[in-house]
Formats: C-alpha cells, structure tokens, sequence
C-alpha cells in the first residue's frame, strides 16, 4: 500500500507552461488519510488555526481533496493560478530558504512575494490567484493540501473533480 500509494511511489513529472523543465509531484492525498490519521489530524489543526478570524468556511467542515509533495529543482516555478473547485489550499515548505534553494517565494496576485521560513505555511483561498516565483538554485520541496466541500476521493483520485448531480436527479429540500 505504501509502495503503490504513498511517498515512495515513483512521482510523476508536472511540465511547467513554457516547456522549459518539470515539478515532481507525488499524490499523497488518500495515503495521508488512510495510513497517516495522525497527519491529516494536524493538517486540519494546521489549516483551523490558519482559517481563523480570516476565512468564513471551517477547513474541519472540508474534505482533503489532494495533498502533493512538490519538488521544484532551478528554474522550477508555478505560474498564477487557481485551484478550481477547491475551497483552500495549504503550502507548507519542507525546505531551507537560502540553504537549501534560492528564490521559490510564494507569490499571490497583486505582485505580492511572501519567503516562507522552513515549515512555514499560507493558508490561502484556492478562487485567489497564486503561484511560485523561479528558483534560482537548489531544490524547494513543500507539501500543498486542498481542501474541498465536495465527495471524500477514493485511492485512484489524483486530483478529482467535483461530482456534480444533474437536474433531473435534483431533490427538492424542505
């Protein structure tokens, strides 16, 4: 189970926009909740202490959609972006800013640069654009949670997609 599901299944390569490299991204999602309650525990701790004060939705009301670990090597980046259907994301870096790697600061629309300390995280809205600036050198290794009101995932979901019921299926709630 650990082998075909968890960290160390072989990661796939996420190719960046302009064709110039690839992420590593493994798909831990149903591993962590499955063989790591403990884990996923303290991702929901994380995520409520984050959401506090600042978030209308409770991240302990949300199902974990996908959780990644996602290794980007020099010139890795993320361009701005949108976690579609999700209702927060989580990034938490698992490496050294300045040690370990260079650049890779988490970006947010509005031009805003945040450098992350080693275990620091952002708890951000998934609607809101963000993204990872280039790395100049090193490796940036994180774990990114999302967190979503829709179907728990089963251990084929990479990252699903909501299931939707159609209208004739619709039931009237009273």
């Amino acid at each position: 189970c650990v082998a075909r599901w968890g960290p160390d299944r072989k990661p796939a390569e996420r190719p960046f926009h302009d064709h110039s490299g690839a992420s590593l991204v493994w798909a831990l999602g149903w591993y962590l909740q499955r063989v790591a309650p403990e884990l996923t525990e303290r991702l929901y701790a994380i995520a409520a202490f984050a959401a506090a004060g600042h978030f209308a939705v409770d991240p302990g009301s949300l199902r974990i959609r996908s959780a990644e670990r996602i290794v980007y090597s020099q010139r890795g980046r993320m361009d701005l972006h949108r976690d579609a259907h999700s209702t927060y994301t989580l990034i938490l870096l698992l490496s050294r800013p300045g040690e370990d790697f260079e650049g890779g600061h988490f970006l947010l629309e509005g031009h805003v640069e945040l450098e992350l300390p080693l275990f620091g995280g952002v708890l951000v809205d998934s609607a809101k654009p963000h993204g990872v600036s280039h790395v100049s050198r090193g490796r940036r290794d994180v774990v990114v949670v999302e967190f979503w009101g829709h179907h728990e995932p089963n251990a084929s979901d990479w990252r699903p997609q909501p299931e939707f019921v159609g209208a004739s299926d619709a039931k009237d709630e009273l």
